[in-house]
C-alpha cells in the first residue's frame, strides 16, 4: 500500500490518495482515504479493475467535493489512461471520466481552476516521445473543454501545474533531449503556449 498525495480538507481532516494491494478488484487499485483531524479513519474507496491502478493527485474543491486523479491500466489495452473521479464529501461517487494518454507510466496533478472547473497536467505519448499534456474539464460532468500537448524534443515529463492570476497555467517538469533539464511551460487561459524555459546544464 502506498500514498501519493495528501490534501487538507475544510473540516480539518485529510484526504490521502494512493494505491492498495490489500483489497479491491485485484493487483494495485487506486485507494482514496479520508481521516479526521486526529488522523482517525473516516472512510475509504478503491477504484480500478484487474490491472495495476494508482491514485495520484487529490483535491477538495470550493464546494467541498473531492476530485481524485488516477492512472488506470485497462487489461488488454496498450494505451495508458488517466481518470478523474469526483465524489461528495462523504465519498459518494458523482462522476468519473477517462482520458487517453497513451502512456502507461504517466503521473499527474489535478487542480481547481479559478472559474470552478478543473485542470490536470500529465504526460502523454502523441508524437512518439512523451509530451506535457494539460487538459481542462467541466466540473459538472468531467467532459473535456480543451486539451493541449507540448514537446521540446526527446522525453518530456510533466510533474506539476498551477494556475496564474491572469487565468493562464504554468506546467513544470523535465525534458530529456540531450540531458535531463527542468522545463517550465507557460500558457494562456485556453492552454495555448506563451513561452517555455529550460533550466539546468
Amino acid at each position: 500500500d502506498r500514498a501519493s498525495d495528501l490534501h487538507l480538507t475544510s473540516d480539518g481532516g485529510y484526504l490521502i490518495n494512493g494505491f492498495t494491494q490489500s483489497f479491491g478488484s485485484g493487483n494495485q487499485d487506486a485507494w482514496l482515504l479520508k481521516a479526521d483531524n486526529n488522523g482517525n479513519f473516516v472512510w475509504n474507496r478503491t477504484y480500478g479493475g484487474a490491472g495495476d491502478d494508482r491514485g495520484l493527485s487529490v483535491i477538495e474543491d470550493s464546494s467541498n467535493n473531492i476530485v481524485s486523479m488516477a492512472r488506470i491500466e485497462r487489461v488488454g489495452e496498450t494505451s495508458g489512461n488517466i481518470s478523474l473521479i469526483k465524489r461528495d464529501s462523504n465519498g459518494n461517487l458523482i462522476w468519473d471520466r477517462n482520458y487517453t494518454t497513451n502512456d502507461g507510466n504517466a503521473n499527474g496533478v489535478v487542480i481547481e481552476s479559478l472559474d470552478g472547473d478543473y485542470a490536470f497536467a500529465t504526460t502523454a505519448k502523441f508524437s512518439g516521445n512523451r509530451d506535457f499534456l494539460i487538459t481542462k474539464v467541466n466540473s459538472n460532468d468531467g467532459n473535456s473543454i480543451w486539451s493541449n500537448n507540448f514537446n521540446l524534443g526527446g522525453v518530456d515529463i510533466a510533474r506539476d501545474v498551477v494556475q496564474t492570476s491572469d487565468g493562464g497555467y504554468a506546467i513544470l517538469g523535465e525534458n530529456e533531449l540531450n540531458s535531463r533539464d527542468i522545463w517550465l511551460v507557460r500558457t494562456d487561459s485556453n492552454g495555448n503556449h506563451i513561452w517555455n524555459m529550460s533550466y539546468g546544464n
